[in-house]
């Protein structure tokens, strides 16, 4: 009530749900639900009763509906009258016309709604197979009305066909490659414009080819029978609820239709050219869709039907004899008491007459005799084994019950039997019918006058669309209540379904008493193992290609279909669960090479004389199932070469393992050889090694498996079982090697359990135990999900990575484990990986799919160069800015020799935070207060100098912090100490004061009182002129002349040169000729013979070159957009501005120059060239500092020596956060981020200091 008062639907979200139930609760009784799972348990009750409605549906399962009325009213203004729906009345409508159906409702604006779309695929009120439209099945007419509105044209109210045209949508395009002429007739390139629905009103003179034929046009074009039509039958107890919406959606998604299609009918090349001909034939092929079924249409040729037939049907069916051989006997089928689906190709061809008068121009004509253009038996045959694929999977996956493959009834019968009619008893049947029609048509009249005789009885016809028939036979089991033959009953049959009528039309009609024989598709595919043809007593054999193309994989092609002798089988690489993998080797049909294949063996193969054991005894286990029972193992092998062919025809790309062709006998799936097999192999010698994988094989595997997935998610294909087995390497550096440099190549193979899926998502129990997404588990694949499944299989993959084990190895109830939220064991070693690694694990195996990353994801975050980069996190415990740093190594942190480097971080609020690092990441923090703020600090050998506020020097012990002296360099204390430097050759620590003063320090002694040391302590003053901000020393002369560039106001650099500790030299340059004032030069540093500087504020980074005193190359980095950004997470026109690319910092570690900006970013650049390599944004606010970490060589050859560097910025931004929606914790990382809340805006303002691997930056 409090929702709909405020103009809000009555929908919560889970969370709004969760914590509206607890406030609720806790304010009325003072207590709430103990757990997740007991509130859960109390809004089972309340929906089962009807008080809310609340789904486990994949995309629903987030909302709770608070008024079930008000969600009924909403599914009602779809399909309801048109008055209020004008946008859908014939069943097809745009999703965008939704916002105008509720535009005037009191339900309010749904453009934010998308749960609208996902209720009303839920409950099939209307389904979407593309991203723009909805199909109404309710709206659409029924077979009925079309089939009497076309044979009394005008004596009706006209019905209007849906006629959809076939053209690209975009939503599942899956560009599969089919051998095409450019010459196809039903395809022209230009005609493929912005596809509208069009609606046609059937006439008394329907549309037809030689209608079109206009007076200029010397052609006419017909369609004559090629006797060659195939048919096909599916018997079914009952057609489920659902299932004729839903198979037409997928078919109508399937994109794979428009390639099919353009190599229907072929032009000869010499008849292609004729301009007038093309004109003529430029046809669009569209399918014209009904309740019960749908047809494609090429003008008024049927390419392809598929429907039920109905009681009321004109297929002659159910009045023949149809017989069936089973287990060697021909046994009666009943077609009476069975729901048929048949499939339809009449397989008719084109026929092309000139038209010769007397006054024609035959040099118009490119032929004068008739040319007859017959159908492809290629196309045919594709669209067959696409139209059953979807049949087959939509009832194995959506109704598992019916659909289970090989599943008898208690009759012994299967749930569905799929017919294979004989084609020639049926042209005998219809040219029987034609003639008994010839002879007598009162049989056919009285048919139709019975019909129209019902129609009569009902008044109200005109003024209300049909309700669609019972499809159950008159001797339905269902009672209604009334007899049959109630003049009340509700189920008034057609006359054909009348049993009394049918006993009279067996006397009648000799078509009743022939037989017509028919075999199973079942028995079909095992012939295809043999002789492939069927037998008919009526007829002897018949080609399996005249029956059953697709079962002899006729689709397929010269191209794919590999003959026997082309293919020779090698020695034995595996095995699977579907049987043994052979190398061989395979004679390129192009260009007669021989290349190395895989066979992955379909049916039992010896394995060898030389096999294993374990080999042999699988094999002779195989092949006695198929001597037992080889119909049913023998279709089950073609149904997994069938069910990979579906997915891996349509699949191009490089990290996809290619698909060679299909060798016949035996039956082999060829695939590209993997020369070093399959990932778990490689992955287990590894192992057996004593090696892990490295970061950057790591990253590089990850990389190309999740873009592999991210290919095919966006070909909307789910894969189902993503695991090292299933991922296959071509090349990969042996254990104990890790370089960028060697290269990475694996693809990802094994397509069995695949799945298309449409904007609803997708049913079917398919996976590996351990891989499985805990939302397949706990329904048994019987609710919708989604593609994020695969996301799951991704981090239980990474995980095998990490640990070089399978997820839950000898765990005994891994289902209960993941639907309880537990997740396979972590070990110490595993936890030193890049810490990036281990979140994208951990947000990939999230328990809901919302919180997981998609495939798209994955791939920008694994592509990030801070993947493997970013060693680890931490935040300081306050937000003081950090004025100064330094590192000093220290060797020997653990027992085994660990070396790290210790941190000393001077903070503004007179503290110094200490952080010990090393490969392994962050190991210690600890600080400790200063009398004074510190303001700059060195490392000099062994101990730590640190200057402050007031002109003080101050040194501390590097190895336990003790303190060693204190000296002040000014006897007012007006001056701070602006910069420290450790000139390690002369022995001496170049320090320089806010007000321009210069000292050289004696870095050997200590000195003996805290002020008035000249001569022993402090040795020189070099200058006292501009305010002096940083220092930097270039050597030269082989070491033996120091030149200390020395950072001032006005952009002024004062360059000294000191010799045998005498200054010899001084200089100024300067950045700006004329000069600018009020720029300062905050920062030079030194490498080699060159000096880098920036100047404050300004965006740009100078090149020096030491003997010339010349600018020799410039980096401006506001030109610089940071990479692993995702659309949220920048906003380039309001953050890339001048001030926000200032540079902050500066640092040189070997080849490459660091630099930090005010926007937060990292940028890496070349050091000799300036040239940029990549460029990140890790920090909300402003990079304070980066330091190169000073680090000793471990004594252990088992540690690695890998240069790391530092770097200190306010507010952290995470990688994952840029490019998902989930929180993440800092301080935790290896918890499940998901269960975690988002760390406090007061710690978004800390400092933070992030540990990075510095080297092969540039190899992402």
């Amino acid at each position: 009530m409090e929702r709909r008062l405020n103009g809000l639907d009555p929908v919560l979200t889970a969370e709004q749900y969760r914590y509206t139930v607890t406030n609720e609760m806790q304010l009325r009784y003072n207590r709430t639900f103990r757990d997740w799972a007991e509130l859960h348990q109390a809004t089972l009750f309340l929906h089962d009763n009807g008080v809310l409605l609340h789904y486990d549906d994949a995309t629903l399962k987030d909302l709770y509906f608070l008024d079930p009325q008000w969600l009924c009213d909403m599914l009602a203004h779809v399909v309801t009258i048109r008055e209020i729906n004008p946008f859908a009345r014939s069943g097809i409508m745009k999703l965008d016309d939704l916002k105008h159906i509720f535009k005037a409702s009191n339900i309010g604006p749904i453009d934010t709604k998308d749960y609208i779309v996902n209720l009303l695929n839920k409950f099939e009120v209307a389904l979407t197979w593309d991203s723009r439209t909805l199909l109404i099945p309710s709206l659409l007419p029924s077979e009925e009305d079309m089939y009497l509105a076309q044979i009394h044209p005008g004596q009706y109210h006209p019905i209007v066909k849906v006629k959809v045209p076939l053209r690209s949508r975009g939503w599942a395009i899956r560009n599969k490659k089919i051998t095409v002429s450019p010459k196809s007739v039903l395809y022209n390139e230009c005609s493929t414009s912005k596809g509208k629905f069009t609606m046609s009103m059937p006439s008394t003179s329907q549309t037809n080819l030689e209608e079109m034929n206009a007076d200029n046009i010397p052609y006419q074009v017909a369609s004559r029978s090629s006797g060659k039509s195939i048919t096909r039958l599916l018997l079914m107890s009952y057609f489920p609820s659902g299932f004729w919406s839903r198979l037409i959606s997928r078919i109508l998604a399937d994109d794979t239709i428009v390639d099919i299609i353009r190599s229907f009918f072929i032009l000869p090349k010499d008849v292609a050219q004729d301009v007038e001909l093309a004109k003529l034939l430029d046809l669009k092929a569209e399918w014209v869709l009904w309740q019960t079924g749908l047809q494609l249409k090429y003008g008024d040729i049927t390419l392809f039907k598929m429907r039920e037939i109905l009681q009321t049907s004109d297929a002659c069916y159910r009045q023949l004899k149809f017989k069936l051989k089973q287990d060697g006997i021909w046994c009666d089928v009943d077609l009476q008491n069975t729901s048929i689906l048949e499939i339809y190709f009449p397989v008719d061809s084109l026929v092309i007459k000139p038209i010769l008068n007397e006054d024609a121009n035959l040099n118009k004509h490119r032929f004068t005799e008739e040319l007859i253009i017959d159908c492809t038996t290629e196309s045919t045959s594709q669209l067959l084994a696409l139209a059953v694929d979807h049949i087959d999977i939509l009832l194995e996956d959506w109704y598992p019950t019916l659909g289970t493959r090989f599943v008898h009834t208690s009759e012994g019968k299967f749930l569905v039997t799929r017919l294979v009619p004989c084609p020639k008893c049926l042209f005998a049947a219809t040219e029987m019918d034609e003639h008994n029609m010839d002879q007598n048509d009162y049989s056919s009249r009285h048919l139709f006058e019975n019909l129209m005789h019902i129609e009569e009885d009902e008044p109200s016809y005109n003024n209300q669309r049909r309700v669609r028939k019972s499809q159950e036979s008159y001797t339905s089991e269902c009672d209604s209540g009334v007899g049959p033959d109630s003049t009340d009953s509700s189920r008034m049959p057609s006359i054909e379904g009348h049993p009394n009528i049918q006993l009279e039309e067996q006397i009648n009609n000799p078509m009743s008493i022939q037989v017509y024989y028919s075999w199973m598709v079942e028995e079909c595919i095992l012939a295809a193992y043999g002789n492939k043809s069927v037998t008919c007593p009526n007829h002897s054999d018949i080609p399996l290609a005249l029956v059953a193309p697709d079962v002899i994989f006729l689709d397929l092609g010269e191209r794919y279909l590999i003959k026997s002798e082309n293919i020779k089988k090698g020695h034995l690489l595996g095995r699977g669960a579907f049987g043994f993998v052979f190398k061989g080797t395979c004679k390129n049909r192009g260009t007669n090479a021989v290349i190395d294949v895989a066979m992955k063996m379909l049916q039992p193969v010896h394995p060898g004389p030389n096999s294993r054991q374990s080999a042999l005894i699988a094999y002779k286990a195989a092949q006695g199932k198929w001597d037992r029972d080889p119909l049913q193992y023998a279709c089950k092998a073609y149904c997994t070469a069938r069910q990979e062919l579906n997915i891996l025809l349509s699949l191009r790309h490089p990290n996809i393992v290619p698909f060679v062709g299909v060798c016949s006998s035996p039956l082999a799936l060829v695939l590209d050889l993997a020369p070093q097999g399959a990932l778990d192999l490689v992955l287990r010698h590894y192992r057996r090694s004593g090696a892990k994988v490295g970061p950057y094989t790591l990253q590089a595997i990850i990389l190309q498996v999740a873009k592999a997935i991210e290919y095919l998610h966006r070909q909307h294909i789910i894969y189902r079982d993503l695991k090292s087995e299933n991922v296959l390497v071509w090349e990969m550096p042996p254990p104990f090697v890790d370089h960028p440099e060697h290269p990475v190549h694996i693809k990802v193979a094994d397509y069995g359990i695949s799945r298309l899926t449409l904007p609803s998502g997708t049913k079917g129990f398919g996976g590996t135990e351990g891989f499985m997404a805990p939302e397949i588990m706990r329904y048994n694949g019987e609710e919708e999900y989604t593609e994020k499944v695969d996301c799951f299989s991704f981090g239980m993959f990474i995980y095998e990575l990490l640990t070089l084990h399978q997820p839950f190895e000898g765990h005994e109830s891994v289902k209960e484990c993941i639907l309880e939220g537990g997740r396979p064991p972590l070990s110490y070693r595993e936890t030193l990986y890049p810490s990036y690694c281990l979140d994208l694990m951990v947000l990939c195996w999230s328990q809901q799919p919302k919180d997981r990353p998609s495939a798209s994801q994955i791939v920008s975050i694994a592509s990030a160069p801070e993947f493997v980069h970013l060693s680890d996190v931490v935040s300081l415990k306050h937000s003081a800015h950090v004025t100064a740093s330094a590192s000093a190594p220290v060797s020997h942190i653990t027992d085994d020799g660990l070396s790290g480097s210790e941190m000393w971080l001077m903070c503004a609020n007179s503290r110094v935070d200490l952080l010990l690092a090393s490969n392994r990441g962050w190991l210690q923090y600890h600080s400790m207060a200063l009398p004074i703020r510190p303001t700059a600090v060195c490392t000099v050998v062994n101990t730590v100098w640190i200057g402050d506020c007031v002109g003080q020097i101050h040194a501390y012990s590097a190895t336990d912090g003790y303190k060693l002296f204190s000296y002040a360099l000014e006897s007012s204390n007006n001056a701070s100490v602006n910069a420290l430097l450790y000139l390690s050759s002369l022995k001496r620590v170049a320090c320089g004061l806010s007000n321009g003063r210069l000292f050289l320090l004696n870095s050997e002694a200590i000195p003996s009182t805290p002020t008035s040391a000249e001569g022993s302590f402090v040795m020189t003053e070099l200058g006292s002129t501009f305010i002096l901000h940083s220092l930097c020393a270039v050597f030269i002369e082989n070491g033996l002349t120091c030149e200390l560039w020395c950072g001032q106001s006005h952009g002024q650099i004062s360059i000294y040169s000191i010799k045998e500790h005498v200054v010899t030299n001084q200089e100024t340059i300067n950045h700006f000729q004329p000069i600018i004032e009020n720029i300062n030069v905050l920062n030079v540093i030194s490498c080699d013979n060159y000096v880098y500087s920036y100047i404050s504020p300004g965006c740009i980074v100078y090149q020096w070159k030491q003997k010339s005193r010349s600018i020799v190359n410039k980096l401006d980095c506001s030109k610089l957009v940071p990479c692993s950004e995702s659309l949220k997470s920048i906003a380039i026109e309001e953050h890339l501005s001048p001030t926000n690319c200032q540079v902050t910092s500066l640092a040189v570690l070997h080849e490459e120059l660091y630099i930090g900006t005010t926007w937060g970013c990292i940028i890496i650049a070349e050091r000799s060239s300036l040239r940029p390599i990549t460029i990140f944004r890790p920090y909300e606010e402003e990079v304070r500092a980066i330091v190169p970490l000073a680090v000793c060589k471990s004594s252990n050859a088992n540690h690695e020596n890998t240069p790391l560097l530092a770097t200190i910025g306010r507010g952290y931004r995470s990688l994952l956060t840029r490019y998902t929606d989930v929180p993440v914790n800092i301080g935790n990382t290896l918890q499940s981020p998901v269960s975690s809340n988002s760390f406090s805006v007061t710690n978004k303002q800390n400092m933070f200091v992030l540990l990075w691997r510095a080297e092969h930056w540039g190899t992402t």
